[in-house]
């Protein structure tokens, strides 16, 4: 049986403020002992409750153009991750990209708003005031809308003992998944490393632009009708593996499309952003293009099989250069030129398929546990939303 309990506006518990950024910060930072903590959205990942540390300080001066946070104060992210709450365990500055909601009400317990900001009930709420369409903001007067149950205090808390309980238990099997991951992870970099340092005499040294062609993907707008081949994107490679079906497509002309085309053996490399250096090997696909952040790479030496410069791409001395080339780079990208540029050694034709033959089973593995993590992630993750929305609805015994 459920119970209804009364709400709150979250203005009505909490002053809410905006943040403010200094600018240019460069003049600001400093590291005096006088530094007061400068706390940006990058300090916080999604796994963490509290702000304890941050990496920058900035002068007292700034305090001006920014707002002073203390211990106790949520912050809210009010860009990107919108309404992501972290409770503050330090003194300190904020971005403009956060929200400060301080207590003065006294009605609730901090552990308990903790949670049902976290929820889908709150991010709702929150997505339907947010504004803007690519990067989205929330108001700090329009969050002061946003309704939050508020049971008793003995309530709250019994909530919260539930709560945190269940979460621990999420969170042993959240880590347990992650350990076998990573034995796997560890199996596969281990025989990885067996093959590029056994090397003999039969080993040459080349470069990628001497046994490949190396080309940007297409430049369009993916279209989620039928029209045209399917346009693959960085983001839709995931957990080492494409699903075809979810991948948009694009227009293009029959001309473009001959020489666009992705073709069995190519491999697609990530040139922008985070995942800068990630690499894909084409197995099979439909027609198909690769997008503008891909570079396309088509071995055309009979020599070289393309499994195994994808398993080059996979190795610490191929991630020391990528990390090398992109961190001069403004955007933080590789480019063709520097990615045709990048030297790998290359056995015997025989002892390439040995190698590829050796760790595709361990390969195999590693992927099918990354899969199996991602899926368990997954539903953990569903599984705590279901309990938040149990334990705000006046369900959770």
């Amino acid at each position: 049986m459920s119970v209804v309990y009364p709400s709150k506006k979250l203005g009505d518990l909490c002053h809410v403020a905006r943040g403010g950024s200094p600018r240019p910060i460069q003049d600001y930072l400093t590291d005096a002992p006088d530094g007061i903590n400068w706390i940006k959205i990058s300090d916080a990942t999604a796994s963490d409750k509290y702000i304890e540390h941050t990496k920058e300080k900035i002068r007292p001066e700034g305090l001006k153009k920014s707002r002073l946070v203390r211990p106790g104060d949520f912050i809210l992210s009010n860009s990107m991750s919108f309404g992501r709450p972290y409770i503050m365990k330090t003194t300190g500055c904020i971005h403009d990209g956060w929200l400060v909601l301080s207590d003065k009400s006294g009605l609730f317990d901090p552990d308990f708003l903790y949670h049902y900001l976290g929820s889908d009930a709150a991010y709702r709420q929150f997505d339907r005031l947010a504004a803007g369409s690519t990067v989205r903001n929330l108001n700090s007067d329009l969050v002061k809308t946003v309704d939050v149950p508020i049971p008793s205090l003995d309530e709250q808390r019994r909530i919260v003992a539930v709560l945190d309980k269940a979460f621990a238990g999420i969170a042993t099997a959240t880590a347990n998944a992650q350990k076998n991951l990573a034995n796997a992870r560890a199996l596969f970099e281990a025989r990885l490393g067996e093959v590029f340092s056994s090397r003999n005499a039969g080993w040459r040294d080349t470069q990628i632009g001497q046994i490949s062609e190396v080309s940007y993907g297409y430049t369009e707008k993916a279209s989620f009708e039928p029209i045209g081949p399917k346009f693959l994107r960085i983001t839709d490679i995931q957990e080492g593996e494409v699903s075809w079906e979810k991948v948009p497509n694009c227009p293009i002309s029959e001309k473009d499309f001959r020489r666009q085309k992705l073709e069995n053996g190519d491999i697609v490399f990530a040139r922008t952003g985070a995942t800068t250096g990630k690499s894909f090997l084409i197995d099979n696909p439909p027609d198909a293009v690769a997008a503008s952040y891909l570079i396309r790479l088509r071995i055309s030496n009979n020599e070289v099989l393309p499994e195994f410069v994808q398993l080059f791409f996979q190795t610490p001395q191929y991630w020391k250069v990528v990390n090398e080339g992109t961190s001069g780079s403004a955007q933080g990208g590789f480019n063709a030129s520097k990615l045709a540029d990048m030297h790998l050694p290359i056995p015997t034709l025989e002892e390439q398929r040995t190698a590829v033959e050796k760790l595709s089973i361990a390969n195999r593995q590693r992927l099918e546990l990354l899969r199996l993590y991602a899926n368990k992630v997954e539903a953990l993750n569903e599984l705590k939303q279901s309990l938040l929305q149990k334990a705000f609805a006046g369900e959770l015994t």
